[in-house]
Parts: structure tokens; sequence; C-alpha cells
């Protein structure tokens, strides 16, 4: 898949006249770059929206982008407009499908649209988090299909991973995550914020956003943070409902924050009388606005409007018209982004690892897919599978480590411990066969370390010792990472051994997002495999455990 070919072909569609300014962030606040106007989000969240008849696009993920739909994208901005809506948040997007009717029309309505980069295939885990070379390119794909709309407010690296204490784990792939993309958007010269969207739970909201802001330079931490938060229920007020407490919660984070989902169900219809008071001055202080639960009502009752069986007509419920006149007239104060100084300073120091934050500060390595293909050339011991087989390498990779747990020490890594394989980020099937390799070596390369029912000696390999295997991979990374018996690195266990594989190298042209002469390097190869199923993955991996110890 060329990774350019679906935005070129949005790019030749977009509207040159009446574009929407990038918001941009400055200290604890939005603006709008062309007015210098604070901005605040008044927004809704849009998840499926075709009729419960219709014909859908095929694939799990295209049935969810509403984007994808311009039909139903004209059928609903008219209402998306009474309500005095000035920004959509799309949960899940298909980077190969045509989204250019839909983002024109509602640049045209000057509304902006927050897409979230993971999707229900791949995303971020908190019960087995991983940053790799899939997830990357997933996001990429994404980034570059939607990076030339000027409506796009932002892309969110994942939302609720961290829900309990056991996902704490998942804190520093998230800030990896924030971390790259921003590097390559810069590289690559798109303005778009990047931010993470978190569950309303003591361990998430409290810390998590102190750790995403600490310990960087400026240009690589997150540039939002949103809170999906249902604590205001009916009739209540600032303090009762705890917008209080979660207003000062974060009075010294110096990031800008919002209600990334809010609007309470459980009293019915609902009055969202919580509206005008995000916008006041009890809150504005350190909220930017919010964006309301949700358009379309499905199951879970939420919704403001029915849509006909057919996708052809909308009505409104008793919570669209509730909605419409509390948004029509709130309004947050005004700030000039010329007459504002950011009076906060972003943490020096991350928050420290305990009992109640079992968080390390060290963080995963960059995804580089040079350095995984020239490893993954080397090996001769290999699988047969395709990177297409995700329960098969997952159950595999489960077998392996349920063998020697040696064996995947440079493809496994702990977020608690801050101890990372420096192959980590490689593709699944990638670390499968690097797992396998390394167990090869270890049993000195003898012919039954590799009869595996899905092992296969390579045909074309050149390698036939342990040493040999050191030295024709020695080229890929300095001599010291490997470690001697297997030549495979060891684990990095700090953020200066993340620098030694940059997202990209030299800096991008001037007004250019190509990977031609005098512009920056690509991370990943344009025919780099899309997707592979994580979630699917990971299932694997506990059965194949599961195969060896029971």
């Amino acid at each position: 898949m060329k990774l350019f070919s679906a935005a070129l072909l949005a790019a030749a569609s977009l509207p040159f006249a009446a574009s929407l300014a990038p918001i941009v962030r400055k200290g604890a606040y939005l603006f709008d770059s062309s007015t210098g106007d604070r901005f605040y989000l008044k927004g809704l969240a849009y998840a499926a929206n075709y009729g419960s008849g219709q014909t859908t696009p095929a694939g799990e993920v295209s049935q969810v982008d509403p984007l994808a739909n311009g039909a139903g994208c004209a059928r609903d901005i008219p209402y998306f407009k009474q309500l005095d809506v000035n920004i959509l948040r799309v949960y899940q997007v298909n980077s190969s499908l045509d989204h250019s009717s839909c983002m024109n029309a509602l640049e045209e309505a000057g509304i902006y649209v927050l897409v979230d980069l993971a999707t229900q295939v791949e995303a971020i885990s908190g019960s087995s988090p991983a940053w790799n070379l899939e997830l990357l390119t997933q996001y990429i794909n994404t980034i570059e299909v939607f990076g030339d709309y000027t409506n796009v407010f932002g892309f969110n690296i994942g939302n609720e991973v961290i829900s309990s204490l056991p996902d704490d784990q998942a804190a520093p792939y998230i800030k990896a995550a924030v971390r790259d993309v921003k590097a390559f958007m810069s590289a690559h010269n798109y303005s778009q914020l990047v931010g993470y969207t978190a569950t309303d739970s003591p361990n998430s909201r409290i810390t998590l956003p102190y750790y995403l802001a600490c310990g960087e330079d400026s240009s690589a931490i997150f540039d939002y943070w949103g809170l999906n938060i249902y604590e205001w229920c009916g009739t209540s007020d600032f303090q009762t409902s705890g917008y209080q407490a979660r207003t000062q919660e974060l009075a010294d984070l110096g990031i800008p924050a919002f209600f990334s989902e809010y609007g309470c169900n459980s009293v019915e219809p609902r009055p969202f009388q919580d509206v005008p008071v995000l916008y006041s001055s009890d809150m504005s202080n350190v909220w930017s606005g919010g964006i309301i639960y949700e358009y379309i009502e499905q199951s879970n009752a939420y919704g403001l409007v029915n849509i006909s069986s057919d996708g052809s007509s909308v009505s409104t419920l008793t919570d669209f018209n509730n909605l419409k006149s509390q948004y029509t007239t709130a309004t947050g104060s005004s700030l000039a982004s010329a007459s504002y100084t950011p009076s906060i300073s972003l943490p020096d120091s991350c928050p420290s690892s305990n009992s109640s934050w079992p968080v390390a500060t060290a963080l995963p390595p960059t995804p580089n897919s040079g350095l995984c293909d020239c490893i993954a050339s080397q090996l001769t011991c290999i699988s047969t599978y395709s990177l297409n087989d995700a329960s098969q390498i997952g159950t595999a990779i489960g077998t392996i480590c349920g063998t020697s747990t040696s064996a995947c020490s440079a493809i496994s890594g702990n977020g608690t411990t801050g101890s990372y394989g420096e192959l980590s980020m490689c593709n699944p099937l990638q670390q499968l066969n690097i797992a396998m390799e390394i167990y090869y070596n270890s049993q000195g390369r003898a012919s039954d370390a590799c009869q595996w029912s899905f092992a296969t000696l390579a045909s074309s390999a050149s390698v036939s010792g342990t040493a040999q295997f050191a030295s024709a991979t020695s080229s890929c990374v300095s001599a010291d990472a490997f470690a001697s018996s297997t030549g495979i690195p060891t684990a990095t266990t700090t953020l200066a051994g993340v620098s030694t594989h940059p997202l990209v190298s030299g800096a991008a042209s001037s007004g250019s997002k190509s990977a031609s002469s005098g512009g920056a390097v690509r991370l990943i190869a344009s025919d780099a495999p899309a997707s592979a199923l994580l979630a699917t993955v990971l299932l694997g991996v506990v059965g194949g455990f599961m195969a060896v110890f029971l």
C-alpha cells in the first residue's frame, strides 16, 4: 500500500477557500492560529452514521467510519449547525476509504474533527501493551490520509487505555507513541495536535497527565489531555458533581485539557446543566470546553437523534433540543494569544514510581523498519507464517517464550521496570522469527532446535553458525548492543538508548511531505503491511504459554 496515494487523492479535492485555521497549543490553552482567539471545543461524539438497513463498506473498521459516508455527513451537518457545534470526535477511521466528501463539507460548515488513530482492531492495550511497527504504520497511514485537511483538529493516540492499576504498565507505551507520532509529523510538516483521552479513574486522571507532560523536550510532549467524564448527572452543581475536584487536579498541568466525552444519562432526558458551568470562570482556567456523547442514538441511550433504517432522514430527540438550548448560549471567556503569557511550567521530573503508580520513566524504543528488516534478513530458523496469520503467530510466540524466557528477552518489554528488548518494536512475525533464532543459537544451532511444526530453515540463508550470525548482523546495530552469544540486542533500559533509533534523519524540506531527495527519511517503507490483528496475537500468546505449561 502506498502511504501517500489516498492522501493525494484527498488533497486534490480539498477546498482552497475558507479553509479553517489550525488550532494551536500555547501553554494551557488552545488558540485559533489565524485570529489568535482562544478556542473552546463545543463538540459531539460522532460514531457510525449508517442506517440499520444500509449497506456499509466491507471490513470491521469500515462499518464504523462515519467520515467515509459522505451522504450521512451531508444529512447530519444541518443538525450540527443547529447545535452550534464546532468539532466532532470520530473514534475509528479506515485509511483506505475516501473521506473527501465528508471532510470538505464539514470544513465548509466550520467544523473541526478530532481523529482517533487507534481502532477496535489495533490499539495500545492496557493489559498487554506494545508499541511496534504495526501500530505505527497504521497511525502514519491515517495521519497521511487526514493530515492535509485543515479542519483536522488533532490525532488521538489512545482512548481509555488505562482504567485500573495493572494497566498503568501501558503509560510508557502511550508516551512513546506520542513521542514518535509527533516526531514523524514534525518532520513531514503536519501541524495537527497530538494527545490522549482518558477514563475517569483515579490512577488515570491524576498521575497520567503529569507523566505524559514530564521530562521530555516540549516538542515531544502531548498537546492536550482529554477526560471522558460522566460525573454530573441530572441536577447538580460545580462542587457536588466532582467537577471542582477534577479542575483542581489539573490546575498545575500546563497542558490544554477538555472533556473528551461527557453527558451522563442516568437521569433522562438529559438537561445538560453542566454545559454552562464547563465554559464558566469556575472551569475555563483549566478546561477548554468538551465533547458531548453522542450524536446518534444507539443501544446505550446516549443519542441526540435517530437515523432512519435507510439512512435518509433524521428525527431529533428531547436531548437534542435540551443540548441546543445550552450549546447555543455557551461561550467561554475571551482571551487573545498575543496577550497571554503561560504561567505554569511543565514538570521537569516525572511522578515517582511506587505501589500506586508502578511506572518507569524509560520508554520503549522507536519502531525502525530498517533495523528490523536488517535483522530479519539474517535469520536462519524462521516460521512458515505470513504476517496475516495473527492468531498462529501469537500462539507460536507463546510457545517459544514458554520454552525459553531468554529467547524472548529481545522482543519483550516491561513498562513497570522500564526494560525493553531492542527488537520489541518489530512486527509480530519478525518478533517470532527473532525469538526462534535466539533459541536456535542458544542450542548450538542443533537441527532439533528448529523443528517446531511452524519452523523451517531458510533456504537462502548464508549464515551457518552463531559467530557468523553475529558478524552478519553487526552492521544492523552497534556491536555493544548485542548479546555475544546470539548477535541479538539486549534490553534497552534508559531513554538514552532509545535515541539510537530516531524516527527520521535530517529535516523535512519546507512545504513538502514527500520522501524525495532533500526531505526527511521515512521510517516505514511504502509497502509496509497496513495492519495485523494485535488483539488476536495477544490471545495467541496466552494460548501458547498455556500449551507449554498445562
